[in-house]
């Protein structure tokens, strides 16, 4: 009697490519899908997107946001793609999950090198870049190290692999777009100056002639700031947002206008280093409410 070859892999192997791989991949595609929002990517996936939208004409502001919503759903509906085949076909689970968390960890090392807060890999609330780094890249360690269990490829695995390919891309594409939410209405009160500053006189505002809040916002905004050269403010979609209005003579002369988060310890560095003692010209504060209260950070520029 001729001897049954050796079986090769192990059912470690198995359970890391074929089961925790694929969760960690379905998961974080699941929540980028459920936010349904591009800053969830990478900034240096992003950027690639940049370049690519550039390419093919979609580099516009009001373009590029359509460009990116259906660039996350084809990465969304590629991830399920991978995920599928991964569980449903043994034999090239491995030759998927190597390379594909390689990819990971090399994008999540720009993020880390770049110093920024949040990758997106797990949404708006997920890990640090850091964590998730380090999650990558114990999963490419087992990955390397065990090598699966690789049954013959039957018509069972490639039927698998459909169902649940089509199915993972379906709901990625079929998944409504994200609604912008209704404009809150907005009262001009004076901003109070900090406790440690000096009194600083009101500046006038006006809403003549400055476009009027939108009744509904747009899901996100991604402004293109090279795009704003040679144009004005109050041309580009964020200047509606502005609340209470600007100052009246903000288009006349040179200004200096900084969007800002009030818990953001890069922009409290910028305001002490540039701004303070003194302004060096006519300056806009606009403070982007996406920050936490109970972090905010005392305005160093008293002018």
């Amino acid at each position: 009697m001729s001897e049954a070859p050796p079986r090769t892999g192990s059912i470690a192997g198995s359970l890391v490519c074929r089961g925790i791989v694929p969760l960690w991949l379905v998961t974080g595609a699941s929540i980028k899908l459920a936010e349904r929002s591009p800053m969830l990517l990478p900034s240096p996936v992003r950027d690639a997107l940049k370049a690519v939208a550039g390419v093919v004409g979609r580099g516009g502001e009001a373009e590029f946001a359509g460009f990116l919503d259906g660039a996350l759903r084809v990465i969304v509906a590629g991830e399920f793609t991978l995920a599928a085949a991964m569980i449903a076909i043994p034999a090239i689970s491995r030759r998927i999950a190597i390379p594909l968390l390689s990819l990971f960890v090399l994008i999540l090392l720009g993020v880390v090198a770049r110093g920024e807060a949040s990758c997106g890999c797990f949404g708006s609330k997920g890990p640090s870049p850091a964590v998730v780094l380090v999650g990558d890249a114990l999963l490419l360690a087992l990955a390397i190290g065990l090598k699966p269990l690789t049954p013959r490829l039957t018509r069972n695995h490639l039927t698998l692999f459909l169902v649940l390919a089509m199915l993972g891309a379906g709901i990625a594409f079929m998944v409504p777009a994200k609604q912008g939410v209704a404009s809150p209405p907005q009262e001009a009160t004076p901003a109070a100056a900090a406790p440690d500053s000096p009194a600083v006189p009101p500046v006038p505002v006006s809403a003549s002639g400055w476009p009027a809040a939108p009744a509904q916002l747009q899901p996100y905004y991604l402004p293109q700031f090279e795009q704003w050269i040679g144009k004005r403010l109050r041309d580009q979609p964020v200047a509606a947002l502005l609340t209470p209005a600007p100052p009246t003579d903000l288009e006349q002369g040179r200004w200096i206008v900084m969007f800002f988060r009030e818990d953001c310890e890069h922009c409290h560095a910028v305001l002490d280093r540039h701004f303070s003692p003194k302004v060096p010209l006519p300056t806009l504060l606009v403070s982007v409410p996406d920050a936490d209260p109970a972090a905010a950070l005392p305005n160093p520029c008293g002018g």
